[in-house]
């Protein structure tokens, strides 16, 4: 029987989504949340990872839990990743795929999947969400199958002009992260602190205190927290929140 399994890093819930498409056709998939530490036993027919694009290259989240992976290059024949993104994912496949290449992993299929962006921080959610979410549908089920082929794809080279872009998009997530508050209509449920893929929240004297230096921003605490009472600065307030209508808060978790 074949065995399968995806890392995955999501925030809002697209990349979940994508995750759970794939699996479906793939089948004895499992799904590992990019939080949770995992250690590989025998080998896989596919393995693969699945998390969304940031400035336009790997979030340093991925970044530093694919570094931290006991995982042997001979653990698969088969290597592949998807990337979610609300514009274009720039040097994300190159970048993952030199990420990989210094553990000895090549990557063999990897391609960017065009959904929802959920950058709250900067913008609001855009009109089509439904024609969005649809049109993600019916890609990620083509991808799935090359997948299940074990299709080859072209990764191609990073850019001078992305790699820029991605440090200053870093910058800038700083000084978002610093700017997350919570105002008095928290109810202290602790859902944000249960969906943080880094960890960067704990609830303390029932209202959530942010670590702002691993702060990822995924915004999955603005866009899931039921009353919306986080937000940052004075951006996010009168925007409409969004996650993924396929994926719940409990998956995440």
């Amino acid at each position: 029987m074949e065995r399968n399994l995806i890392f995955c890093f999501s925030g809002t819930g697209n990349s979940l989504k994508a995750a759970k498409d794939v699996a479906e056709v793939l089948s004895n998939t499992e799904i590992v949340l990019m939080k949770d530490s995992y250690k590989l036993s025998d080998k896989y027919n596919r393995i693969g990872f699945v998390f969304p694009s940031y400035a336009g290259g790997v979030p340093k989240a991925v970044v530093a839990y694919i570094n931290a992976l006991e995982i042997a290059a001979n653990a698969t024949d088969y290597f592949f990743t998807v990337v979610t993104c609300g514009g274009a994912a720039r040097n994300t496949l190159p970048m993952l795929r030199d990420t990989l290449a210094k553990k000895g992993i090549s990557l063999n299929w990897g391609k960017e999947l065009n959904t929802v962006g959920n950058y709250i921080a900067m913008y609001a959610p855009k009109p089509g969400i439904k024609e969005k979410l649809q049109s993600a549908n019916e890609k990620i089920a083509v991808y799935a199958g090359e997948i299940k082929d074990k299709k080859t794809a072209n990764i191609g080279k990073s850019k001078l002009n992305a790699a820029i872009f991605y440090k200053m998009g870093n910058l800038f997530f700083k000084m978002n992260a610093k700017q997350l508050t919570v105002s008095d209509s928290c109810t202290s449920c602790g859902t944000c602190e249960k969906l943080c893929p880094t960890n960067s929240i704990k609830i303390e004297n029932k209202k959530p205190l942010f670590t702002w230096k691993t702060c990822s921003q995924c915004m999955a605490c603005i866009q899931w927290c039921p009353p919306a009472a986080i937000n940052c600065g004075k951006k996010t307030g009168n925007r409409a929140r969004y996650h993924n209508p396929a994926v719940t808060a409990d998956e995440l978790v």
